[in-house]
């Protein structure tokens, strides 16, 4: 195994994170912010574990991918990263 990929939203992927032995490389999909706004879910204990999971994993990666440039700056203030650390 020479690199372990997760979608932004996988709980697991910071939990692997922690114990990881190869890179890990965060695919950015929908936020979970971006989803708790579409779902109408609000702003529960629950919805700011994910979107601070999110962002702890997010920055933690040895590498962020995504769909185009407009979405990577989209994610990259609500996460918090560098645009230029997203391909």
């Amino acid at each position: 195994l020479e690199v372990f990929e997760f979608p932004n939203w996988e709980g697991f992927g910071l939990l692997y994170y922690t114990f990881r032995r190869v890179p890990v490389v965060v695919r950015l999909h929908t936020s979970s912010r971006e989803a708790q706004l579409i779902d109408g879910t609000g702003d529960t204990r629950a919805a700011r574990w994910d979107v601070w999971r999110e962002r702890k994993l997010a920055r933690a990666a040895d590498a962020l991918v995504t769909h185009s440039a407009a979405h990577a700056r989209l994610m990259a203030e609500e996460l918090g990263v560098d645009t230029t650390g997203i391909r």
